[in-house]
Order: C-alpha cells, then sequence, then structure tokens
C-alpha cells in the first residue's frame, strides 16, 4: 500500500551550488571593506572572524535557505565600508553574486537593493538614518489610536505637544 506523501512530494530542481573557494574568495575580498566594530555599534557580533565562521559552517550545506541566508548576512558589510567607491564595488561584486545563485526570492531582493542604492550610498556618506522621525511618527499614530480621533485638528496637536513636548500638567 503505497504512503499518503507519495503523491504530494514534488521534484524540485536544485540550483546549481556555489563552490566554497568562491565564498572563501568573497570573504577576502569584504576584509578590504571593513571597519572594526565598536563597543556601541548594533551589528558588533558580526566582524569578520565570527562571519567567516558562520559561513564556513554553513558552505558544507547544500541547502539553498542556507546560501540565501549567507548572502543576507553579507550584506550587513556594506554598512561597514568606509567610501562611497568601496561601498559601490562591494554592492556591485554582491550583486552578481546573488544573480548567480539563481534564486528568485534573492534576486528579488538583490533588485530591491538596486533600485535603492543611491539611498544606501547617501548612508555611506552622510550616516543619516530617518529613524527618529519614523519613531515620532509612531508616537503620533499611537496618540491617534488612543484618543480614537479627535474632533478638532487644534485638539489633536494639543495632544501632540503635550504628550510629545514633555510638558508637565501642572507647570511651576
Amino acid at each position: 500500500m503505497p504512503s499518503g506523501n507519495a503523491g504530494r512530494e514534488k521534484h524540485r530542481p536544485r540550483t546549481p551550488a556555489l563552490p566554497p573557494s568562491a565564498l572563501y574568495r568573497w570573504q577576502k575580498e569584504w576584509s578590504a571593506c571593513l571597519r572594526p566594530c565598536s563597543h556601541t555599534s548594533r551589528h558588533a557580533t558580526l566582524d569578520a572572524p565570527v562571519l567567516a565562521t558562520r559561513c564556513a559552517a554553513l558552505s558544507g550545506l547544500e541547502l539553498e535557505t542556507a546560501k540565501v541566508w549567507m548572502f543576507k548576512e553579507n550584506f550587513r558589510q556594506f554598512f561597514s565600508c568606509h567610501t562611497e567607491y568601496g561601498a559601490r564595488s562591494f554592492f556591485r561584486r554582491w550583486y552578481e553574486a546573488a544573480l548567480v545563485l539563481n534564486n528568485t526570492h534573492l534576486t528579488k531582493v538583490a533588485e530591491m537593493l538596486k533600485r535603492h542604492l543611491e539611498g544606501l550610498i547617501a548612508y555611506i556618506r552622510h550616516h543619516v538614518t530617518n529613524g527618529t522621525a519614523e519613531g515620532l511618527n509612531s508616537q503620533i499614530q499611537l496618540i491617534k489610536a488612543n484618543a480614537r480621533g479627535y474632533r478638532k485638528f487644534d485638539n489633536f496637536r494639543i495632544a501632540i505637544l503635550f504628550f510629545l513636548g514633555k510638558l508637565d500638567l501642572y507647570p511651576h
């Protein structure tokens, strides 16, 4: 009697594996783009030795998920580049290798990053994000949601100034 799962399994062609020597060559190329991580960096654990250990552990696996994860982890090194030229050359190499892997999801992400490359380069140039503005907007939306709407814009404005302006309820 055949098992119930026999008809459900689909044959999926495997993508060609990247040779481990190519991955190690990439690690050497990326080391020219790295700057030492400081203790205040939120990516402090992603220094070159840790990344090399992770990549070495994954390179022996034939899992497509592991290869895509390695590309994700390796792209974090983009934000450690010192110069615009280094960032562009890193992205070009990363993008070409991502396309060679021929994974539809990784290709989609690589194309999206290519479309936003100028914004990524702007971060390398200025090291400024819009995180503060996004945080303020989130707090304003929370004020609006907790009030279930305001009848007048002036009342909404006063609530924003009160909560985000750190105003005291009882001024001295």
